[in-house]
């Protein structure tokens, strides 16, 4: 296994298994609750705050009165990171998220490819791909009065994204190894091929107080898209005191979904395409005199999978999965931001 990003934990394989077989150590990068959690953004996130509220300085940083803001945005601050890993016979490839303050872009790119490995591999062959891409930025900006106001984002993404599996072809299974279960008298055996992939953009946007940070009463906006699918052709067999009984499944699960958080616009998620939408973040005991930042933080990442055990011959299979928001006119551009 290979990990090429400065920081990071160490993953471990998915497992898509028999029923009943023993579970292998799952990956625990991240859940799709929270998918920002690389270390090289959140790190350097309070530093960048500070760095931020230092720099505006005075208050002819962001003019004061201004109700509508977009490109180009003035006094930005922004930080990339990529994560990237692989096992068995897999290739990954991302690109540290850019951000153009003179045109609003944010532009990325994630791409995973794995395998299933020929030989080399005793028993179960497993390969398996992640690759993210993120950034974080911060954009200044007051509030004309004191009070609740409401920061409104408007975003024009658009991307394009490849999910290709691999749903046929599984061997004759290998049903001659039987291996104990830890109960009395009983024993199985199994076999099986499996392919997946795994596609999410994510979204999060929140507000800051730069000036006093106990005052400011916030909520958050998130927007996520996932691309998730799994197949599998597999076979278990029990053995309970001489009585054999097996079971054989074939079949794929997963879909396209969004999740979102104070925003609009977010279901309609076009894979290869353009998508609109706005997200809202509301502030309360706002004071026109402070410096706010609005942190933005996007991410990209895909990952793909191909493992196979107990065959009687290899299975070839390559999956592939990738999202481009980066070329062909490719980013997410956000159009303005209204402060009300």
């Amino acid at each position: 296994m290979r990990i090429r990003a400065g920081e990071g934990e160490a993953l471990a394989p998915r497992s898509d298994r028999p029923p009943g077989a023993p579970l292998p150590a799952k990956r625990a990068l991240r859940g799709r609750e929270s998918r920002f959690g690389t270390p090289t953004i959140w790190g350097v996130l309070p530093a960048t705050l500070i760095l931020l509220s230092t720099c505006l300085g005075g208050a002819g940083a962001v003019t004061p009165k201004a109700l509508v803001l977009s490109s180009p945005y003035k006094h930005t601050v922004n930080t990339s990171s990529y994560l990237v890993g692989t096992q068995g016979c897999a290739k990954a490839h991302a690109r540290g998220a850019v951000w153009n303050s003179s045109s609003g872009t944010l532009r990325a790119s994630s791409r995973s490819w794995t395998e299933n490995c020929k030989r080399g591999i005793a028993g179960a062959r497993y390969s398996y791909a992640i690759a993210i891409s993120a950034t974080t930025v911060i954009i200044p900006f007051r509030v004309p009065t004191n009070g609740s106001h409401s920061i409104a984002l408007s975003w024009n993404v658009k991307i394009t994204s490849v999910d290709r599996l691999t749903l046929t072809g599984c061997p004759a299974k290998n049903l001659s190894n039987w291996y104990p279960t830890g109960a009395y008298n009983r024993t199985y055996t199994g076999g099986s091929c499996n392919s997946g992939t795994e596609l999410n953009f994510i979204l999060d946007a929140s507000v800051v107080d730069l000036t006093n940070p106990a005052v400011l009463r916030a909520n958050t906006s998130d927007a996520t898209a996932y691309n998730d699918y799994y197949w599998a052709n597999s076979t278990y067999c029990d053995n309970l005191g001489g009585s054999l009984s097996c079971s054989n499944f074939t079949g794929g699960s997963g879909g396209r979904g969004t999740f979102e958080t104070n925003a609009a616009g977010v279901p309609s998620f076009n894979w290869t395409g353009a998508t609109y939408f706005t997200m809202w973040t509301n502030g309360t005991k706002m004071v026109s005199g402070d410096r706010y930042g609005l942190i933005v933080t996007i991410s990209t990442d895909v990952d793909a999978s191909t493992w196979s055990s107990n065959l009687v011959t290899p299975w070839f299979a390559v999956n592939a999965a990738s999202i481009n928001m980066s070329t062909l006119g490719n980013g997410a551009v956000l159009s303005s931001l209204v402060i009300k």
